[in-house]
């Protein structure tokens, strides 16, 4: 992060330089980019696809992997929502919530959603057969 910054010409005196502050403006900088992601699919009324998938790493540790693709300068780009690390709260109303707290209501759903991709347990598959958009 500092050789990167100082090819870029920045100042940055004495600080910057413990791994916090490095956590820190790597947070930020991701935050940001994934607003304007979330933005562009928002405001571009781009169509998008929803990938779920189940992972279980090396270390026995599972997660689900919440993923949208889109449009964007005319390449497909992947943009991560969310990971869930806890099995007890990965159902399907909570990736419902995850949508609309992201800005992704029915209405976005309704016009802009083409494609939806599920690569985990039969009880997601059995929530999901449920979901209706109106």
């Amino acid at each position: 992060m500092i050789d990167l910054q100082t090819l870029n010409g920045v100042n940055r005196g004495n600080i910057l330089y413990s791994t916090i502050s490095c956590n820190n403006i790597n947070n930020h900088g991701a935050s940001e980019m994934h607003k304007e992601l979330i933005n562009h699919i928002l405001n571009s009324k781009s169509k998008f696809s929803i990938l779920i998938d189940e992972s279980t790493s090396v270390a026995s540790r599972w997660s689900i992997i919440v993923y949208a693709c889109t449009r964007i300068h005319g390449e497909i780009m992947p943009i991560l929502f969310s990971i869930q690390a806890n099995r007890s709260n990965c159902d399907f109303k909570t990736l419902l919530k995850l949508f609309d707290d992201i800005g992704l209501s029915n209405d976005v759903l309704c016009t802009q959603f083409v494609g939806f991709v599920v690569m985990v347990q039969a009880v997601w598959l059995a929530s999901i057969e449920v979901w209706q958009l109106h």
